[in-house]
């Protein structure tokens, strides 16, 4: 069983950038770029029947919301 703060880990936008473009410097990546790597992530997850799973948190970056018990 997860605990809330696995379960409900928010990531900011600096922090996604840096796993997604590890060698760059998160200054020059634009929020759009970081956007369409969440909406490729979501619709990924969506054709394999996990939707729901990525919220987006206003002003402060993403939300990864796995279920309770892992599958």
């Amino acid at each position: 069983e997860r605990s809330e703060s696995e379960r409900f880990r928010r990531f900011t936008r600096e922090e996604i950038a840096a796993a997604v473009w590890p060698d760059e410097a998160s200054e020059g990546i634009s929020e759009q770029a970081i956007d369409s790597v969440v909406r490729r992530l979501r619709d990924r997850l969506s054709v394999a029947g996990a939707e729901g799973l990525v919220a987006t948190v206003r002003g402060h970056g993403f939300r990864l919301m796995l279920p309770e018990h892992p599958v």
